[in-house]
């Protein structure tokens, strides 16, 4: 996902969607307190040296809506997001919050995406990569071991450790590279054998002390595929055809699915996350927009997207507008339910599709085969988030293992090796950023 400029000021409930005593719709950006002052009686002074203010007075809304509120009002840089940050916290009535945003709208303030405040706070450098998989962790979790575990990836960052080690052994691979240069130089020594083994050693003790710190959940870093299209296109039946098992609930009823289900799946070889989403349709309800906007978020992040279209059905202004958002490197068309028709449209456009019947096993595998022919040739970066501990002490041991006498290439090699899985270089981090806060919901 790509973020627009950050000069937007941006709007967006950030408390849960759905009916509650306190309700909270945030603004970040250079006019959010000129356009917080037209909803509200009055606004908090700015804090003397940046400090933060809050006011209890009034909505003042078109609709005539007067509920009371408490206004708080962060100054730029002291802020989540390191731009001015109005919180406006009123009754958590949805129709009530919902026009507040609208009016906020319509007065210049742009709807928030998914995780872009987070995504603000990592640009200003108020919050770090692993902070930033702390809050997601955080908003994800299902008990409260789980939140406690997210809290403390968020509020605790290894950075400065990693920071710390990644110097040690840059300053380490420069002595052992210059020591090979200037092999001719009898007289020169930049590392002895036993200083390199003392030093690297001391490198693994401190690489145990991250040991048992939160680390990126492993699926985060395989590729994911979605399954989306249109209410009752049999993208559930294809979902457990695929896995060959019953997972997803299957029901000719419009709306059966109302969450993203994800599930781990092997096929030739490749390794990926598989995602049945919502049917992307016209909301009805809270929870039926929820689900949309999971659904959404879930095809935005997706690595590949199965859009699935029922054979021997017209394709309807707003399936058409779904299937454009999405990059055409980036989908494949399958054309579903052909056991119950005579004939069937493969193409939309230029773009060939699959014939699949689920239920009838008929080019079941052949979607598995173009699955991980696409994410084979795909090019999917791994997360630095997501570095693994013991990738980087194995390369250190192995350094620790050879002879710098006899091969100082291998040792600068593995040394290199390790550096390299602790700083996350190559790595295209916009790319990885856009991954991890598209995740996140609308409003953080």
């Amino acid at each position: 996902m790509i973020y627009p400029v950050a000069s937007d000021t941006i709007v967006a409930i950030s408390s849960a969607w759905q009916p509650a005593a306190l309700g909270v719709v945030r603004l970040s950006g250079e006019d959010a307190a000129p356009l917080a002052a037209g909803v509200v009686e009055a606004l908090p002074a700015a804090g003397a040296r940046s400090r933060p203010t809050f006011l209890e007075t009034r909505l003042r809304l078109p609709e005539g809506y007067c509920p009371p509120a408490t206004v708080f009002r962060f100054v730029a840089p002291r802020s989540y997001t390191g731009q001015d940050v109005i919180e406006i916290h009123t009754v958590g009535a949805l129709p009530l919050l919902r026009a507040l945003c609208d009016t906020l709208m319509a007065a210049g303030a742009r709807r928030a995406l998914p995780g872009e405040f987070s995504a603000r706070a990592f640009v200003a450098g108020r919050i770090s990569r692993e902070q930033v998989c702390g809050v997601l962790g955080l908003i994800a979790a299902g008990d409260a071991a789980g939140a406690r575990r997210a809290a403390r990836a968020a509020l605790g960052s290894s950075d400065a450790l990693r920071a710390q080690i990644a110097e040690r052994l840059t300053e380490l691979l420069a002595r052992v590279e210059a020591g090979i240069d200037f092999a001719d130089e009898e007289d020169v020594r930049f590392v002895g054998e036993r200083e390199l083994r003392a030093e690297l050693e001391g490198i693994l003790a401190k690489l145990d002390e991250l040991v048992g710190r939160p680390q990126r959940d492993p699926a985060s870093l395989r590729p994911h595929v979605a399954l989306a299209g249109l209410p009752n296109a049999g993208k559930s039946t294809l979902f457990n055809a695929l896995l060959g098992a019953g997972r997803a609930i299957v029901s000719p009823a419009i709306g059966t699915t109302r969450d993203v289900l994800s599930a781990a799946i092997q096929v030739a070889g490749v390794e990926f996350v598989l995602q049945d989403c919502a049917g992307l349709a016209a909301t009805a309800d809270d929870l039926e927009l929820a689900a949309h906007h999971a659904a959404e978020r879930a095809a935005d992040l997706a690595d590949l997207v199965l859009w699935v279209h029922e054979a021997g059905t017209g394709w309807s202004t707003a399936e058409l507008a779904a299937w454009g958002r999405i990059d055409p490197d980036r989908r494949l068309l399958v054309i579903s339910k052909i056991d119950l028709h005579d004939t069937a449209d493969r193409t939309r456009g230029d773009e060939a599709g699959i014939l699949v019947s689920a239920r009838a096993d008929s080019g079941v595998e052949r979607l598995k085969s173009e699955i991980a022919s696409r994410l084979t040739h795909g090019a999917f970066s791994a997360d630095p988030g997501g570095w693994n501990i013991e990738t980087v002490s194995a390369a250190l041991r192995r350094a620790c293992e050879e002879s710098l006498d006899r091969n100082p290439e291998l040792v600068a090699g593995e040394i290199r090796l390790g550096l390299d899985g602790l700083t996350g270089r190559g790595v295209a981090i916009d790319d990885v950023l856009g991954r991890i806060f598209a995740r996140f919901c609308v409003g953080k």
